[in-house]
């Protein structure tokens, strides 16, 4: 009977796993794509940014927080949907830890 709850819940904990990971990739691509369409002016820069000091790392942090932060409700729902999936994936790497747990501790008392 253990062996049977412990290969259900793998299951589930696969599904969900790939379901966040499903999530995750509609969420990056809806970033991707509402920036490009909103900031043109960025272009590579802001994806493949070449540091030649400290300042530019900085320069380019700060125009991702302003991206991040700005008061577009398109951007707002894509930090909801991303804090979503970030929220699903430690509570699926706690959750499936505690029950590897519970079953390394059963499974050998009741063999």
């Amino acid at each position: 009977m253990v062996d049977v709850i412990v290969r259900i819940t793998g299951l589930v904990v696969l599904a969900v796993g790939v379901l966040n990971l499903a999530h995750g990739a509609l969420v990056t691509a809806r970033l991707v794509a509402h920036v490009t369409r909103r900031y043109p002016h960025l272009r590579l820069d802001l994806w493949l940014p070449r540091w030649a000091d400290a300042r530019d790392a900085q320069a380019w942090l700060a125009t991702w927080r302003g991206v991040l932060r700005s008061g577009d409700p398109t951007m707002a729902a894509i930090r909801t949907d991303g804090r979503i999936v970030i929220a699903r994936h430690v509570q699926l790497m706690l959750s499936s830890q505690a029950w590897v747990m519970v079953a390394a501790t059963m499974v050998p008392r009741l063999s």
